[in-house]
């Protein structure tokens, strides 16, 4: 008969003793207290897949922020810094189809565009993203991101 078989907490506790758990939770309890990041939950996730869990002011990490810029840098085809109308078009069409009409790409530009200058400058491009995609996970915001860079 063979012996008894620990339990699945003494497996993880074992596990979990071989995985250094003292320095990564201090070190997440650290950044949380230092960098008072704007989505907690986005921080702490972002610090146990090792990336870089530090937020800006709208609350992205450098990952998703990186990722953006990207796209940004994609869809401004004159490097001009902003986004123009005719620039949104072109992108929009390219990977919604023609059947995107004219006034659905205003309405589209109208919610990016939030002070209303006919561009959509780079933090305004941010603030959309944050706010668009902010309930994915970093993996499905990956994902979505690459689609449209593709």
């Amino acid at each position: 008969m063979p012996g008894k078989q620990p339990s699945h907490a003494a497996v993880c506790e074992a596990y979990l003793r071989t995985q250094n758990c003292n320095e990564l939770m201090g070190g997440m309890l650290e950044g949380l207290i230092v960098e008072k990041p704007m989505d907690t939950v986005q921080f702490l996730i972002d610090h146990l897949e090792g990336r870089d869990a530090r937020q800006d002011e709208n609350g992205l990490s450098a990952f998703r922020r990186g990722l953006l810029e990207g796209l940004f840098k994609k869809m401004d085809h004159d490097g001009g810094g902003s986004i123009d109308i005719n620039e949104l078009k072109e992108y929009v069409v390219r990977f919604g189809g023609s059947s995107v009409s004219d006034q659905d790409i205003m309405a589209i530009a109208a919610d990016i565009d939030t002070d209303g200058n006919g561009q959509i400058e780079w933090i305004e491009f941010l603030l959309f993203f944050a706010r668009s995609l902010n309930l994915l996970s970093n993996q499905e915001f990956e994902v979505v991101v690459n689609s449209m860079l593709a």
